[in-house]
């Protein structure tokens, strides 16, 4: 079974192209690849932040915003509450947001798919053992 951790930013790009088609594209087969989609917790509140600031800086406008997180509702993703203790252990090198997506990813041996380079870098400093990133660029 290919379990998927997918973070917010691979989500708003799956769901309104904000990016390149290209990146978009590789966001949507991700996610339509997976045969579940998990999340920690604070997604759908990040997803909202996302969408959101997008639409006020005129990257999208207010109308795909509202249908992106529609759709964002209507996906069968199953939610977490990260291992808090995990996410602690890693708070030097990974904000407790990014630390969470991590955590469910581990705690279900998924496959964690990012658009934030970040998050990528901070994964390899960790180095942690049988970790599947995907980082989407």
């Amino acid at each position: 079974m290919r379990l998927v951790v997918a973070d917010a930013n691979v989500f708003v790009r799956a769901l309104t192209g904000s990016v390149d088609e290209r990146q978009a594209e590789a966001c949507r087969t991700e996610l339509r690849d997976a045969d579940a989609l998990l999340i920690p917790t604070h997604t759908p509140l990040e997803v909202m932040h996302v969408l959101n600031r997008e639409a006020l800086r005129r990257a999208i406008t207010q109308r795909v915003a509202e249908a992106a997180y529609g759709k964002f509702r209507q996906l069968d993703i199953r939610t977490y509450e990260p291992p808090a203790a995990m996410v602690w252990a890693w708070r030097h090198n990974v904000n407790p947001y990014d630390g969470a997506y991590l955590a469910v990813a581990l705690d279900h041996e998924a496959r964690i798919v990012t658009g934030d380079a970040r998050l990528a870098r901070a994964c390899k400093m960790l180095a942690i053992p049988d970790l599947d990133l995907h980082l989407i660029s």
